[in-house]
């Protein structure tokens, strides 16, 4: 689910960009957008298979067929995902929010469904919906080989980083080492330099 839009996405739109830590980008093919994404529709109440999704205090005896959902777990879910999207982007995380949702039950999947296009419709986002078996099925699957590439690039660029910082960790070390002794020399310092004055006004020497 991507942060609440001001318009819909039905008009042309630029690529679909991924932005690493170290703030360069990877592409994601068209069939990101034309197969994966559900654009915010202010007009459009939402549903699934045809369905209308309501929570259980909205729904009335004139709904014969809907989606219900209980007020209380959609409430609670709604209120922690909009949490999340008020934090914003911590620049310096490196630890992706993630909400999720789940059910025990045996139409678990729907219900999850359910309450993520419920939930997006309400906070006005739109949702980017990745199935695990397309995910599975790779370059074979219906996502076809330019989005597995995709995925796979920024999936790899994530254990480069991790490889730079760990590159990284011995120098960082060093250099925290080299501001404590400084700090360490600064005091000492400081010291020296406040009894020297004490011993001039002692001797007279100004």
């Amino acid at each position: 689910m991507s942060p609440p839009a001001n318009s819909s996405l039905s008009s042309p739109q630029p690529a679909v960009l991924v932005w690493t830590k170290l703030g360069d980008a990877v592409q994601l093919p068209s069939a990101l957008r034309e197969q994966c994404l559900s654009p915010y529709t202010r007009n459009v109440a939402p549903t699934l298979h045809g369905l209308p999704i309501v929570v259980e205090e909205e729904s009335s005896s004139n709904v014969d067929d809907a989606i219900v959902l209980a007020p209380g777990l959609t409430d609670l879910a709604l209120r922690t995902v909009k949490a999340e999207f008020a934090k914003g982007r911590d620049a310096d995380s490196t630890t992706l929010r993630a909400t999720v949702l789940c059910t025990p039950v045996l139409d678990s999947p729907l219900a999850v469904d359910a309450a993520v296009r419920y939930i997006a419709h309400d906070l006005k986002a739109d949702i980017l919906i990745l199935d695990v078996e397309d995910l599975a099925a790779g370059e074979r699957g219906s996502l076809g080989a330019d989005f597995t590439n995709a995925l796979w690039s920024i999936y790899s660029r994530h254990y480069e980083l991790r490889e730079e910082e760990n590159a990284l960790r011995p120098l960082k070390y060093e250099l925290e080492r080299a501001e404590e002794l400084l700090s360490s020399w600064t005091d000492t310092l400081k010291v020296r330099q406040e009894e020297l004055s004490r011993y001039r006004e002692a001797i007279g020497v100004v």
